[in-house]
């Protein structure tokens, strides 16, 4: 290869290696018809812009609605527009079982969680879907879903903690047996990503570890070995293929992780990372000048909505950190604890590392894309901003499509630097 050709050189490696999209989560709608027409809609004018002659990847949301409504039929038509039009799916999003926009949804994103066999007939059924839809050039499907269940339905009981890690582990290796079967018959690896979020009961990559050696891959190996005949190391080698990790960027910056030592430590424990969810949270650093601190606080009230849980980390000055279960309960906690440097759940646009007096975590993105294939073989990038329609229309930067088009030039960008950076070394 002429490495004299830096971008013909990129554009091999980004389109062709790794697999670039954004998540649909941003599109309203819940059954099949609806989604389908916004898909349609919103896809082509933003493919016309970001590789008007090249395939494009993209990442769907498909609630448990529309995934009841999508058969046989309409699976192969849609399919049929894809790839007349040059796109594909390679991920879904398979983290919000039901309603995602407009209605409140708060907590309710983890219901039903993986206590439940609702949970894992969901789950089982996009496995399925994502298998038809991959192209004819990919054999590696990605699907997120919830960190297991929400901590604060269970206490603080370490029997009745652990009795949550233990069914969820039981479900989640009967799925690993589906999915076993189903790259048999199709020769389509699908693999469930865990996505640590804080206030889920897995938030960090500690708990993500802890949660795949204590329990998983016990109760996995066992289970395998009993009903699919297979060795210990077959059992252990089908549990880390075919259940990963969804690295989102956004939730690492709330639990003030940094990516290179969780990328590490994933990579020590031989758990994949088989999606990474590209996104920025907000962030807000107090200096106890009173006029910018009540601006701050100003713009930081705008984001509150009925919609969407906003989980806050507040990093004091010695490193300890107060955690508030959304907005609303920071700002009641702030007129006694002072704030000094909050991270809020709230995705905004990638490209903006401001947004009016409000900073961003877009530096956690830009760490992330500069290290993630030194130290992982993870080949789906999602690029996840849902919050649209709660944003504040004055802080919008443009239209959705528009937005969407800037964020995946900004992040193409970012790898293109990343790779000649790589290349001249």
């Amino acid at each position: 290869m002429d490495l004299q050709e830096p971008l013909i050189f990129l554009k091999m490696i980004i389109t062709d290696k790794y697999h670039l999209s954004y998540c649909t989560n941003n599109i309203s709608g819940e059954n099949w018809s609806e989604i389908k027409a916004k898909l349609q809609s919103v896809l082509p004018q933003v493919k016309k812009e970001v590789c008007p002659n090249e395939w494009m990847g993209t990442g769907l949301r498909i609630g448990y609605q529309a995934a009841c409504d999508l058969n046989i039929e309409e699976l192969s038509k849609f399919k049929e527009w894809l790839d007349e039009n040059k796109l594909y799916v390679h991920t879904l999003n398979g983290f919000p079982f039901g309603t995602f926009h407009q209605e409140r949804v708060k907590d309710n994103v983890h219901r039903p969680d993986w206590m439940t066999d609702q949970r894992y007939d969901y789950t089982l059924k996009l496995s399925k879907i994502l298998a038809k839809l991959l192209p004819h050039f990919e054999e590696d499907g990605s699907i997120s879903t919830s960190p297991l269940s929400y901590a604060p339905w269970h206490g603080s009981n370490t029997a009745a903690i652990n009795q949550v890690y233990k069914v969820c582990a039981n479900r989640l290796s009967r799925l690993v047996g589906e999915l076993y079967d189903l790259k048999i018959e199709t020769a389509k690896n699908i693999h469930i990503d865990i996505e640590p979020e804080p206030d889920g009961m897995l938030e960090s990559t500690e708990d993500v570890i802890s949660f795949f050696n204590t329990w998983l891959l016990p109760i996995g190996i066992r289970y395998l070995i009993q009903h699919k005949g297979i060795s210990v190391k077959e059992a252990e080698n089908a549990i880390r293929t075919h259940i990963q990790v969804c690295f989102d960027v956004c939730h690492l910056a709330l639990v003030y992780e940094d990516p290179v030592s969780s990328f590490k430590s994933y990579a020590e424990n031989q758990i994949g990372i088989g999606k990474i969810q590209i996104s920025s949270a907000v962030e807000a650093n107090f200096t106890g000048q009173k006029e910018r601190d009540q601006k701050l606080l100003s713009s930081l009230s705008a984001l509150k909505d009925y919609v969407y849980l906003h989980q806050v980390a507040n990093q004091l000055s010695d490193g300890t950190i107060l955690r508030y279960k959304d907005l609303c309960d920071a700002f009641v906690a702030q007129v006694n604890e002072y704030p000094q440097k909050w991270r809020v759940h709230y995705h905004i646009p990638v490209f903006l590392d401001a947004l009016e007096s409000l900073s961003s975590t877009q530096h956690a993105v830009i760490s992330t894309l500069e290290h993630f294939f030194r130290y992982t073989t993870c080949k789906h990038l999602e690029v996840e901003t849902y919050t649209w329609e709660v944003m504040p229309k004055n802080l919008r930067p443009s239209t959705l499509e528009e937005c969407v088009t800037k964020e995946i030039s900004w992040v193409k960008d970012q790898l293109e630097r990343v790779f000649l950076l790589k290349t001249d070394k």
